[in-house]
């Protein structure tokens, strides 16, 4: 997903780690404890949180399919 652009969310990594972890034991475990989150990410320093932000008004203006293909449209005829 991160590389397509769209970072994994907090609810997501716990969910993928209970799916793991019943493969592996083929039985359910304890739920993970309310901290597990915390405590993963800081065994795992290679793994850092990052708030997403909004996209920018200029640049979801920019994103329109019409604007796009006015652009190659243009770009076509200068060629």
């Amino acid at each position: 997903m991160d590389d397509r652009g769209f970072p994994p969310r907090l609810d997501m990594m716990r969910d993928m780690a209970a799916h793991l972890e019943l493969k592996q034991l083929s039985e359910k475990g304890e739920p993970f404890g309310k901290h597990w989150i915390a405590r993963f990410l800081n065994r795992n320093s290679s793994i850092t949180v990052k708030l997403s932000c909004s996209l920018e008004g200029q640049r979801a203006h920019a994103n329109d399919p019409r604007i796009i293909k006015d652009l190659f449209a243009k770009l076509a005829h200068l060629i």
